[in-house]
C-alpha cells in the first residue's frame, strides 16, 4: 500500500512512499516546476529517503530522527556584571537533522552556550517534518537545516529589571 506524501498543483508531480522505495509520478512530460514546486518536492524526497535507524533495539534514546526542533529559553544575564548592564534573554529555535534526542540536546545546549548564553531550559522537543512549520517563517530554517545538519535561530528580547519603588 502506498501513501501519497507530496503533490504539486495541478497534480502535476506526486511522491509515494512505498515499502522499499519512493514511487515518483510525474504527469507529463516534460513537467516543469516552479521554484516553491521544486523546492517541495525536493524537501519531500529527503523526508522520503530519511528513515529513522536504531543504533540499539533495546534503547530508544539512541535512535536517529530525521529532523527534531528543540525550543530553547536563554539569557546573557551575568550575576557578576554591573547592575547598569542590560541583560538579553530570548528564544531559540533548533533544527537537528539525523541525530539521537540526547545528541540534539547536548548540539543545542552546547551551540547555545558557545555563543556566549545561559540555558535557561529546554521549552520543547518535537521529531518534526516540514508540515509542522508549513505557512510560517521558520519552514525556511527547517529546510536549511535538511543541507546543513543544524540551524539555530535566535529571537532576542529585551529584558529589563524592575527598579526600586516600581
Amino acid at each position: 500500500m502506498s501513501e501519497t506524501n507530496f503533490s504539486a498543483p495541478d497534480s502535476k508531480v506526486s511522491l509515494n512512499i512505498q515499502e522499499g522505495g519512493v514511487e515518483l509520478s510525474i504527469a507529463q512530460s516534460p513537467v516543469s516546476l516552479t521554484l516553491y514546486e521544486a523546492r517541495l518536492l525536493g524537501v519531500a524526497l529527503i523526508e522520503a529517503s530519511e528513515e529513522p535507524t536504531p543504533i540499539d533495539p533495546e534503547n530508544p534514546t539512541d535512535q536517529r530522527i530525521p529532523m527534531q526542533y528543540l525550543q530553547i529559553e536563554a539569557t546573557t544575564e551575568n550575576t557578576d556584571a554591573p547592575e547598569s548592564e542590560e541583560s538579553q534573554t530570548g528564544v531559540v529555535h533548533c533544527f537537528i537533522r539525523d541525530q539521537s534526542t540526547t545528541n540534539a540536546v547536548y548540539i543545542a545546549v552546547g551551540w547555545v552556550s558557545s555563543e556566549g548564553w545561559d540555558v535557561l531550559q529546554i521549552l520543547e522537543t518535537a521529531s518534526v517534518t516540514a508540515t509542522d512549520f508549513a505557512e510560517t517563517d521558520l519552514l525556511q530554517y527547517y529546510e536549511q537545516a535538511l543541507v546543513d545538519d543544524e540551524v539555530f535561530v535566535f529571537e532576542e528580547t529585551e529584558y529589563e529589571e524592575e527598579t526600586e519603588g516600581e
